[in-house]
């Protein structure tokens, strides 16, 4: 506190009051007393300039001019698998201040959204800031404190299901309680615990959703028939939530659509009248049913893949192709042994990227007739290109591995059962039985026959060759 005489006015005195920071007196209102002579009524003492009246005391009190402190969250800005409350503390000895906060990140002294702290605020939300500040009864007001959170988004487990599958292809939806990015990581070993990687130890993801949304729904292909593959549903907002582990069995076969078979027209059956002199007759038609059907939303293929080739081995036909163009789902191979006409069908060819196949357990020196076709969930596509191939090895019995009648609807005819050859006669009267074909049981040793008599051959034409010599 100083004082000193005013210098126009030679019987004023000016007194400042100035209060300091330390911890004693911060927010602490001083109090000022000043005494005169005691002879205020004849103009000696004090005189209150404010009421012009001679005092022989006076008590002053300055107006607070210390800030609250500034307001503290007892939970800090950072990012959260879970909701937050946050309380808000500020100090102003000898009361408590009011706090005023926002959380759209606007000023809270002055925004028209901010609120009056009463009680501990829930934070939700993708990306919220918090700013905070407090003011005294004397309007003095505290800095301002920011702190921002990011919440990530609630995966409802209720919700979360298998809309979809096949062989190869299964679709998972899911819901969340805001907006956001989704993707599924997968693979066929269980992780049940997280990892630290981007994929949480998972090896395979699908691309992340391009837009934010609440329902969500995401297509997993490529996939191997009857395989059970373990996954995560993940919901990115900032940061993501990951889901608990599930898992999921494929078919081994997949569904496919049968090539669409004609209704036949239903016969009319006729009815007839007979006029009273019996001489005449009319007959009336009535349909005998209605022919309903199903439909599908998948979309079709946008085109068919080419068959590049089929290359023979032993009981065996490699087949190459070029893709059909999207969407595709799978593949599926079709083969019989007369041109145009398609027997046998195998789905499990594998999904979109598949560019060749092995057909096993073909019969040696059968033509076949292969093509191709892609298809995508219950749609399928067209037909590719028809190659012929003619494998070399054994008579074999059945179709092809993998391979099963009537797959695409196709009707074939039950052919005979093979009889065996009569036995015949030679020209000298011996009686020779046919040689019935090599089975799978007698392949090994026609394999060790074959190998013994090519190198008895091989000895003997070089034996010749020395013996000339």
């Amino acid at each position: 506190m100083t004082a000193k005489r005013d210098t126009d006015q030679k019987n004023k005195v000016i007194i400042t009051l100035q209060e300091t920071t330390s911890a004693n007196d911060t927010g602490t209102t001083p109090v000022v007393t000043l005494k005169g002579d005691g002879l205020g009524s004849s103009g000696l003492g004090i005189k209150d300039l404010s009421t012009d009246a001679w005092n022989h005391q006076q008590t002053a009190t300055p107006a607070d001019g210390i800030a609250p402190t500034k307001p503290t969250a007892s939970i800090p800005g950072d990012k959260y698998l879970t909701p937050q409350t946050v309380t808000l503390t500020s100090s102003d000895l000898p009361g408590t201040p009011t706090i005023y906060y926002t959380l759209d990140g606007s000023d809270p002294a002055t925004s028209s959204a901010k609120l009056t702290y009463t009680a501990p605020i829930t934070i939700n939300g993708s990306s919220v800031t918090l700013k905070a500040i407090s003011q005294d009864t004397a309007l003095n007001t505290s800095d301002v404190t920011t702190e921002v959170y990011e919440i990530a988004p609630k995966i409802d487990t209720a919700t979360l299901a298998i809309a979809t599958k096949s062989a190869t292809t299964f679709t998972i939806t899911w819901n969340t309680d805001r907006p956001s990015y989704g993707r599924v990581i997968f693979e066929t070993i269980s992780h049940a615990t997280k990892g630290a990687d981007a994929n949480y130890g998972y090896n395979k993801s699908t691309v992340e959703t391009a837009t934010k949304t609440t329902a969500h729904s995401v297509l997993l292909t490529n996939l191997l028939a009857g395989k059970t593959y373990y996954y995560r549903v993940i919901s990115r907002g900032s940061p993501e939530q990951v889901s608990e582990e599930q898992s999921i069995t494929l078919p081994n076969d997949a569904t496919l659509t049968p090539t669409p078979t004609p209704t036949p027209t239903p016969t009319p059956t006729p009815t007839s009248s007979s006029s009273s002199s019996g001489s005449s007759s009319s007959s009336s038609t009535s349909p005998s049913s209605t022919a309903q059907s199903s439909s599908c939303n998948d979309q079709k293929p946008q085109s068919a893949p080419t068959l590049v080739s089929a290359f023979p081995g032993i009981n065996t036909v490699t087949l190459t192709w070029k893709e059909a163009s999207d969407p595709v789902s799978y593949y599926l191979v079709a083969y019989g042994t007369q041109p145009g006409k398609l027997q046998f069908g195998n789905p499990n060819m594998g999904g979109k990227g598949t560019t060749s196949f092995v057909v096993e357990n073909l019969s040696g020196w059968q033509t076949y007739y292969f093509r191709i076709r892609a298809g995508n969930g219950c749609t399928p596509g067209d037909y590719s290109n028809e190659i012929a191939a003619t494998p070399f090895g054994f008579t074999e019995t059945g179709t092809a591995t993998g391979f099963k009648e009537n797959v695409l609807g196709a009707k074939t005819e039950k052919t005979k059962e093979d009889k065996p050859l009569p036995p015949i006669k030679n020209t000298l009267g011996a009686t020779i039985s046919p040689t019935p074909p090599i089975n799978q049981e007698t392949k090994p040793q026609f394999f060790f026959l074959a190998a013994f008599l090519t190198f008895c051959g091989i000895i003997g034409v070089g034996t010749l060759k020395l013996w000339r010599r």
